[in-house]
């Protein structure tokens, strides 16, 4: 479908990070988000949110850059 889904690392071209399970095109599962700055987020992640929280490169409101950013599986 063309969708990411299993395990999977997502590098933005601002510098942060997702290394974990991937569901239908959402960080969904066990993974760590690490921002530009250094801050690293661990813990189940469901349709892109950890723990109720929702990431924009480090900040609330998580926005996935265009597809075209490394992604590998």
């Amino acid at each position: 479908n063309g969708k990411r889904n299993g395990f999977g690392i997502m590098k933005w071209t601002t510098g942060c990070t997702y290394e974990g399970q991937w569901k239908d095109d959402t960080m969904d599962g066990q993974g760590k988000y690490t921002t530009d700055d250094g801050k690293v987020y661990k813990g189940i992640f469901k349709d892109n949110r950890l723990d109720g929280m929702r990431f924009d490169r480090g900040v609330p409101e998580f926005i996935p850059e265009p597809r075209a950013n490394k992604y590998s599986i």
